[in-house]
């Protein structure tokens, strides 16, 4: 839209640069050189319009970059005062039997009779689509 705006612009320049050497040029170099800057005005507009729009798409970039900066800042990762012992634990075992879950209580579940026993010592690890 904005570019027929655009061009539509260019040719009036153009339109009135011809009707200005028709009436008042008589010297052909002069003639040539009013029509070919006449002519160059369109794609200086239209630069014009695409350097405009690239600003704009940039400045989005900048909005974001300034959302992210004033984000507060996360909790620590580790919490001194509540770091359980380095020996803990010494035993244990986690048992699942037939375990079910869902995302939410009016969604499907997402896993169905999953059973496992875990030894202590034992790394695992869970690994899915999401």
């Amino acid at each position: 839209c904005i570019a027929v705006l655009v061009e539509c612009l260019g040719n009036f320049i153009v339109l009135f640069a011809i009707l200005f050497v028709l009436l008042y040029l008589q010297d052909e170099g002069s003639v040539g050189l009013c029509i070919s800057y006449a002519l160059s005005a369109t794609s200086v507009f239209n630069n014009l319009v695409q350097q405009t729009l690239e600003i704009e798409t940039n400045m989005v970039a900048v909005e974001r970059v300034k959302e992210y900066c004033e984000i507060p800042q996360e909790s620590a990762w580790e919490i001194s005062e509540k770091k359980p012992e380095i020996e803990w634990p010494q035993s244990g075992n986690i048992v699942f039997s037939d375990f079910q879950i869902r995302y939410r209580d009016d969604l499907g579940l997402i896993l169905r009779g999953v059973s496992c026993d875990i030894r202590p010592g034992e790394k695992v690890g869970i690994v899915g689509r999401t």
